[in-house]
């Protein structure tokens, strides 16, 4: 008996843990609106992604979901306390982000998705923790170019 309530307590720890996860990973986040959208991507910028913003205390978070044909997505934390920390096992490869070169920790997912990660740090600057992820090689060269036309990714910060 004592074995089947540690099991039930155990399931329902494990619920609460979930469902306070998933309300922290999308309480705070909202839909760019149009004009948010427009200041967000700037005048010479293309992109295919739906946005979304989440704002914290001294941290804004951007979420770009891909629409088709294109799969999979962008995300990038701007703020002085990223938490970066590249994937056990992940390679590395210099390229670019925009105008900054960067050293992305690329990791093979087990369903054969691609997860890259980058950390962008400006000198006395919130850093830049980005990353993208797609089903393949094409898919998240394409988001990183688009990524890279963003106006915070397209000049140098002054």
């Amino acid at each position: 008996m004592l074995g089947v309530i540690h099991s039930m307590f155990r399931i329902a720890l494990l619920f609460f843990i979930v469902v306070l996860a998933s309300s922290c990973a999308t309480g705070g986040s909202k839909r760019l609106t149009k004009k948010e959208l427009a200041a967000f991507v700037g005048p010479d910028s293309h992109t295919s992604l739906h946005w979304s913003r989440t704002d914290g205390p001294d941290f804004t978070v951007y979420h770009g979901k891909s629409t088709p044909p294109l799969t999979g997505g962008v995300g990038f934390y701007i703020g002085m306390h990223p938490s970066f920390v590249p994937a056990a096992g992940s390679t590395t490869h210099r390229g670019h982000l925009g105008v900054f070169s960067v050293l992305w920790h690329r990791k093979l997912r087990e369903d054969g998705s691609l997860y890259q990660t980058a950390r962008i740090s400006l000198r006395g600057r919130p850093s830049i923790h980005v990353w993208v992820y797609g089903p393949g090689e094409s898919d998240v060269d394409t988001l990183i170019q688009q990524l890279g036309t963003l106006p915070q990714f397209s000049r140098h910060a002054s």
